[in-house]
Parts: structure tokens; sequence; C-alpha cells
């Protein structure tokens, strides 16, 4: 969830919030997820606890975490399709495992409207789309507490 206060209080708040979700992915998918994006980031600065601890936690869960490196802005300040492209656009290096960070929040349209031109723009221009796999690099920023 992104309900950051109940999510980040502590690491037991956490490790419910996880199993609940990791069940319900389960439960739609009957895939166990191994792949974790921490709500605002492993450099959020919502949690009171050390985000190493949460990281600790996941590790002895067998679950990878990933943070991006490029940011859609479709949860910030983008307000349309074209910022939303603009954005990813801006934020897309070559040579590098680029993770773009976009959300699926009810009625966000801007992020689907904008994807077709994001993958068509990527590819034109060398990028390839991949999903993401054991092998894939890790993205993480700096913890920051």
């Amino acid at each position: 969830s992104h309900k950051y206060k109940e999510l980040y209080e502590s690491l037991d708040s956490f490790t419910e919030d996880f199993a609940r979700i990791r069940d319900d992915i389960y439960q739609a998918t009957g895939v166990e997820s191994v792949y974790y994006r921490f709500p605002g980031g492993s450099s959020n600065t919502v949690s009171n606890i050390d985000m190493h601890e949460f990281i600790d936690y996941l590790d002895s869960q067998g679950v990878e975490y990933f943070d991006w490196n490029v940011s859609s802005s479709d949860a910030g300040g983008a307000k349309n399709a074209g910022q939303v492209f603009r954005s990813v656009k801006s934020g897309l290096v070559k040579g590098r495992e680029n993770v773009i960070l976009m959300h699926d929040f009810s009625h966000n349209d801007k992020t689907i409207r904008a994807l077709d031109r994001v993958i068509k723009y990527g590819k034109k221009k060398g990028f390839v789309f991949k999903a993401m796999t054991a092998a894939t690099t890790e993205v993480h920023h700096g913890i920051n507490n």
C-alpha cells in the first residue's frame, strides 16, 4: 500500500502489509512475487525505522527490491500524457538499465495514453523493454534514514 504512516510505522506493520500484498498477487496470478518496490522508494524519509531493517526482512523472504532511475512524474507533476512522455524521455540514459516508475492507480489514464508513445520512442532510440528477472541489474536509491 502507499499508506506511508501505517506501512513504515514498524517492522511488524511493514511485514503484515507485505504478506497481504504478496498473497493478493499470488491469488490473482498463481505466482509468488520475488520483487518489491518500496512505496516512496528506499530513499524515503517517511519511515521512523532504518530502511535497512525492511531490506533485511525482504532478503530473509528471498525478495529483491528495486527503485527507479527514471520517473514518469505520473503521480506528481505530470498533468497529461504528453508530460508523462516528456518526463520519461528526459530520464532515459543509453548504456544503463533504465527502470521507469509508472503508476496504475485508478483514473490514471495519462500513463496509459503515454505508454505506447514511450515504447515507440524507446525502441526507435535503441532501448529494449523487458521484464525484470534475476539477471536484471538492481537499481537502488541511497538510504536516507
